[in-house]
């Protein structure tokens, strides 16, 4: 069975396109299947008409059912961002963070 991971950052960050796409390269090359809220974030808010709050509740959902969090760098600035930490904290999952620049 494949892991799962999802990663934790800040979405709205110039630039963030580019690391949350490095972040999910990176982690299949360990195999994990990854669920990247970046990359569905403006769909979630266009398609289904949903609010910031809704669509943050929507992507918790996932990472609750994912088998470790991948925090990204600056991922304290943002307060969605942070809620997503401490959730996955207080779960007790396994975290890994960006070592690169």
């Amino acid at each position: 069975m494949k892991r799962t991971a999802y990663i934790i950052g800040d979405k709205k960050r110039i630039g963030a396109d580019k690391d949350f796409a490095k972040a999910e390269r990176h982690l299949e090359n360990f195999f994990f299947v990854v669920f990247n809220p970046k990359a569905h974030h403006a769909t979630v808010l266009k398609t289904a008409d949903y609010n910031e709050k809704e669509a943050a509740a929507i992507f918790k959902c996932y990472m609750r059912e994912c088998d470790m969090v991948f925090v990204l760098n600056g991922y304290e600035q943002s307060a969605e961002a942070l809620e997503e930490y401490k959730e996955a904290e207080f779960l007790g999952m396994p975290m890994s963070f960006q070592t690169w620049k």
